[in-house]
């Protein structure tokens, strides 16, 4: 049973602070625990009344700071600025630096596209199909992540690769997955944090110095660990 109007409770949310239940529809009822039981159920007391709610009826309990916090919206546009490096075998990582424009569609999922600039052996442009599982609603949350696209080349003729002329350069499929961790800012803001398997296909044509008319393709699969901080806005 609930004592006063579910309605409410979001408002009740934004306008106190304390402690807060947070009930499996989404709403969050901020106030003063009186009662908390696990066959009973919690009982909440606020300037607009007593809530009452049974067991089945709330997720978990927790502080409510107002809305200077981050609280994640249910639907709406997100945007995600990351930089990341991309650590493999060679002796310097591979520098990352990335936009996401997506959408809410769910609470804890988002899906989104991307673009972005990486150098490999040679520049490319990576634009990907994002989608992110976030576990909680609050500010500070564990989420998974996962990207598909395609890096578009830059350089059509680098610099010769140990005595082959490289001709043209192609770009090539790119797949990602990892995890994160979110930490909320402010109302509609957080920092980002996330570490991933990364792999990306590059393909290039080339002539050898030694052997003059013989051209060869060559596919370059990288293999990387990124690690990357963004900011997300939504």
């Amino acid at each position: 049973m609930v004592i006063g109007l579910l309605p409410f409770s979001r408002v009740a949310a934004q306008k106190l602070r304390g402690d807060a239940v947070y009930l499996k529809n989404g709403s969050i009822v901020a106030g003063r625990i009186i009662q908390n039981d696990s066959i009973r159920g919690i009982k909440i007391s606020n300037d607009c009344g007593v809530w009452v709610f049974e067991p089945h009826e709330f997720d978990s309990t927790g502080r409510y700071f107002g809305d200077r916090f981050f609280s994640s919206k249910n639907k709406g546009y997100v945007n995600i600025s990351t930089f990341g490096l991309l650590f493999g075998y060679e002796n310097f990582p591979i520098p990352s630096l990335t936009m996401i424009h997506g959408m809410k569609v769910k609470p804890g999922l988002s899906g989104g596209v991307g673009i972005g600039y990486e150098y490999f052996d040679w520049g490319v442009v990576p634009v990907f199909a994002d989608a992110r599982y976030y576990f909680y609603d609050s500010g500070f949350s564990p989420y998974l992540l996962a990207q598909a696209g395609y890096a578009i080349t830059l350089e059509r003729n680098p610099n010769n690769n140990w005595g082959n002329q490289v001709k043209r350069t192609f770009g090539g499929p790119l797949l990602s997955a990892g995890a994160g961790i979110r930490a909320g800012i402010s109302k509609n803001s957080a920092f980002t944090f996330s570490i991933a398997y990364r792999f990306q296909k590059l393909t290039y044509n080339t002539t050898s110095e030694w052997e003059p008319g013989t051209t060869r393709i060559v596919e370059k699969h990288y293999n990387r660990i990124a690690v990357t901080v963004g900011f997300l806005f939504e």
